[in-house]
């Protein structure tokens, strides 16, 4: 007996990872759409036929190695193909394939900086900037060729002002200006957020052509305070929910008065944020169609059909690739679900009414 017993004990630890990696497997199938773009696919073409369209995100971030980042821009680089060639044969869906304004991109692509260059530093900004503008380039090229969205996700606070150079300066070159399919995201739940979406919208209007703002709550939060704590900063983000919610609904208001010099993507699955997106288009006489909604892929299904419903048009952060790189990006999304403050676990697990969510 206590030889089996041994025998067994020396099983345990293999039967717990085998156990521990199949949840972990099963956990992040529910938020990536698959390891390759053609993996994908059939994830995106339900989407669409549900009247729900996508912007896709290849899984990885803050790369360690020149190789990594020059791989990344290799795979950006074939989405692009890969999705601009199939979706030729995708019939044209009016809910989701045009806004108040015409047209829209049926692929619609969402890029992270850290990606691209494994030395991004404020500190080496000049070279920074310059390397960031030389690894987009060709994917600017080649979305403009194939007439493709390409959004610039904002990731740590630290990289917020590099980023936003990068943005400005590439849209000021002659080959990107008159391109209207290119976007920016606004983190709400930053402090200075309604300073950097006042100057975004005084910089479409200088450029001539608007371009699009995916405004979030933020995704970092728990990273953002506790690195400032770790140094006697003072937090960049809002501490509570409230403050967050408030600065967003302000954001949106300064968004939407001036459309449609600037085009508003209102990213949330807080149903009092996505319904002051509503109110606030509809209270200035706005379509239904210059506002766009976006939740990610796996989450909020039950708002997502709702707003559809509605004759909103609602969009998918849906993302692609292998467990090990988006490892942080399923963490990210466990926080949020379980995070005490979460609209989803108030909503859907513990039934706290629907008064109640749209009064906090």
């Amino acid at each position: 007996i206590l030889n089996f017993g041994l025998g067994m004990g020396s099983l345990a630890p293999g039967l717990l990872a085998g156990a521990v990696r199949k949840n972990v497997t099963q956990m992040a199938k529910m938020f990536i759409t698959g390891e390759t773009p053609k993996d994908a696919l059939p994830a995106l073409k339900k989407g669409r036929k549900n009247n729900m369209c996508f912007t896709v995100d290849l899984l990885g971030e803050a790369t360690l190695s020149e190789k990594e980042a020059l791989d990344y821009q290799r795979r950006y680089i074939e989405l692009i193909n890969w999705l601009a060639k199939d979706a030729e044969k995708w019939p044209k869906n009016i809910q989701i394939d045009e806004d108040a304004q015409g047209d829209l991109p049926k692929v619609n692509i969402s890029v992270k900086v850290t990606a691209l260059y494994s030395q991004v530093k404020a500190a080496a900004w000049e070279e920074t900037v310059a390397t960031l503008k030389e690894r987009l380039r060709p994917i600017f090229y080649l979305a403009k060729e194939h007439n493709v969205f390409v959004n610039i996700d904002m990731e740590q606070y630290d990289h917020k002002e590099l980023t936003l150079a990068v943005f400005r300066e590439l849209l000021m070159e002659p080959e990107f200006r008159s391109y209207p399919y290119w976007g920016i995201v606004i983190q709400a739940y930053l402090r200075d957020s309604l300073a950097d979406t006042k100057a975004l919208i005084e910089f479409a209007k200088e450029r001539g052509t608007p371009f699009t703002i995916r405004l979030v709550k933020g995704a970092y939060w728990d990273f953002e305070t506790i690195f400032a704590q770790q140094r006697n900063w003072e937090t960049p983000v809002y501490l509570n929910k409230q403050e967050s919610d408030w600065n967003y609904e302000n954001c949106l208001q300064a968004l939407l008065e001036n459309y449609p010099s600037i085009r508003v993507a209102a990213a949330s699955h807080n149903v009092r944020s996505l319904a002051a997106a509503m109110v606030i288009a509809e209270e200035l006489g706005l379509d239904k169609k210059a506002v766009e909604l976006q939740m990610l892929y796996g989450m909020a299904d039950p708002i997502k059909k709702a707003c559809i419903k509605m004759g909103y048009r609602v969009r998918e952060y849906a993302t692609v690739g292998e467990l090990i790189p988006g490892m942080a990006y399923l963490v990210r999304r466990l926080l949020e679900n379980t995070s005490n403050e979460s609209f989803l676990r108030s909503k859907f697990a513990e039934n706290v009414s629907t008064e109640k969510l749209l009064r906090d």
